[in-house]
């Protein structure tokens, strides 16, 4: 048997009958996404991929502007369809692209990710070696980048090929045969849907893998302070219900702690600026305040080393505690435990 052969069983868990290589579907949920989507699928018509079969599959969560006629562009040099699922979480948009394609090994991506030409036929090599498992990668940041992105998202080397937690679902591959096992993604949180698919992975026995091969340009990252603090109120949103339900693996245990952390010692000034005014005692004003900022320096400090870049020290403090506020707020929300 061919390597090649060998690949198709591994990852599409078929037959062996099966054509040389595993056939794709590339699902991408969609919502007002026109500045962005066609810059996605034009780089996924210069893909490398050599196998049996690509389609893609494209889930629009009801756009009001021209996402699905730009994507409906690109019928005519790619497998494409698309499905209208107005009003539902993207969770349930990435499980209704899966049950409505053909590929034995299904890919994610978000509308505002640029995958290179070696994506797919990377993932597919990674696959053969390791077997059944989920692959992906951090985001690449645009070129241009402000400081805010280069200084949170843009400064460590990503793995050549590592055991993680979680990759992120804008750019996630897994067999089909893993994603059935799995039982796709939980359609009930809005956010960290991506941590809690790759949480049950693992809990299965399919390891997660992070690697620079199948890493994607994310067009959406945030460049300046207000939408960092923006997508990191959004991306909380649903963090303490997946720890809530598995607290067992302590998953989302991090973020969640400093969060705490940084609602404290919020607390802690506000009351302390209170018995400033009443009693003129600074004391509790003052440990509150060094508190605050004592977190986000250490965890700066920490991450600016990691980067082998002590000039982030300073941007990274600013960074993580607008961070800290920012899951604070999503916390404080009962509707998101």
């Amino acid at each position: 048997m061919s390597m090649v052969q060998a690949a198709t069983k591994t990852v599409g868990d078929a037959s062996s009958s099966s054509a040389l290589s595993p056939s794709v579907s590339i699902v991408i949920p969609v919502r007002n996404e026109e500045a962005r989507i066609g810059h996605c699928l034009a780089a996924i018509t210069k893909l490398d991929f050599t196998g049996r079969a690509l389609d893609v599959v494209i889930v629009d969560n009801g756009s009001t502007d021209q996402t699905v006629a730009i994507a409906q562009g690109f019928a005519d040099r790619l497998n494409l369809s698309i499905l209208e699922r107005p009003g539902v979480r993207i969770s349930a948009l990435r499980n209704a692209g899966v049950a409505a394609s053909k590929g034995e090994l299904v890919a994610f991506l978000d509308a505002d990710c640029i995958p290179a030409s070696a994506w797919l036929s990377s993932a597919i090599d990674l696959m053969l070696r390791r077997g059944k498992v989920v692959i992906g990668s951090d985001y690449l940041i645009p070129p241009n980048s402000s400081w805010v992105a280069r200084a949170w998202y843009g400064s460590e080397p990503l793995p050549e090929l590592a055991p993680v937690s979680f990759v992120p679902s804008g750019d996630l591959l897994v067999s089909r045969a893993v994603f059935n096992e799995i039982g796709g993604f939980n359609e009930s949180i809005q956010t960290n849907e991506d941590c809690e698919f790759c949480l049950r992975a693992r809990m299965a026995g399919f390891p997660v893998y992070a690697a620079s091969s199948v890493a994607v340009v994310h067009l959406g990252t945030p460049q300046t302070l207000l939408q960092f603090f923006q997508k990191n109120v959004w991306h909380g949103t649903h963090v303490f219900r997946v720890f809530r339900k598995n607290a067992a693996t302590m998953q989302n245990a991090k973020p969640l702690a400093f969060a705490a952390y940084t609602l404290l010692a919020s607390l802690g000034i506000l009351s302390g600026a209170g018995l400033a005014i009443a009693t003129r005692k600074f004391a509790v004003l003052a440990v509150s305040a060094v508190a605050l900022i004592c977190g986000p320096v250490l965890l700066a400090t920490h991450k600016a080393v990691q980067q082998k870049r002590v000039a982030n020290i300073l941007p990274l403090t600013a960074l993580f505690l607008l961070y800290g506020f920012a899951r604070a707020i999503s916390l404080l929300k009962p509707a998101n435990w």
